[in-house]
């Protein structure tokens, strides 16, 4: 989420990332697209490795690391990890801050106590004759 640095043990060891919209903006001029086309690409597969590499640098440098260090600690992932592991990571790490929960939801009716269901959000009981979805059509 954005504001609040997210601890994450990865090939290049444990390290605190972060994207507030600063390192965002950062990201999208580096790589000259919005958030969600990155963030796509490193899910979809689509990505280019300086989608992966800026993803990881730029979450770390937002997390309180110099440049220099993430880019070391990138660079020391490499003989126990490949390009398409750091791939998952980066999409993980940039997951977290433009999909964080948002407590939305939160305020609907929970399942009645009782443990009796309702007819209107029974799929069983979803025909409007009263009968049960499961009863052979007549």
């Amino acid at each position: 989420m954005i504001g609040q640095a997210q601890k994450l043990v990865w090939a290049g060891g444990e390290h605190y990332f972060l994207f507030d919209i600063g390192h965002l903006r950062a990201l999208e001029k580096s790589l000259d697209a919005g958030v969600a086309p990155i963030l796509l690409r490193l899910l979809n597969g689509t990505w280019g490795v300086n989608d992966v590499l800026e993803t990881l640098r730029l979450g770390m440098q937002g997390g309180g690391m110099l440049e220099k260090d993430a880019l070391r600690a990138i660079e020391s992932s490499y003989p126990s990890s490949n390009l398409y592991e750091l791939s998952v990571t980066a999409a993980r790490i940039l997951t977290m801050f433009v999909a964080w929960p948002t407590g939305k939801g939160e305020d609907e009716p929970k399942d009645d106590p009782s443990g009796e269901a309702k007819a209107a959000s029974s799929s069983e009981t979803a025909r409007p004759d009263g009968q049960p979805s499961s009863a052979p059509l007549q």
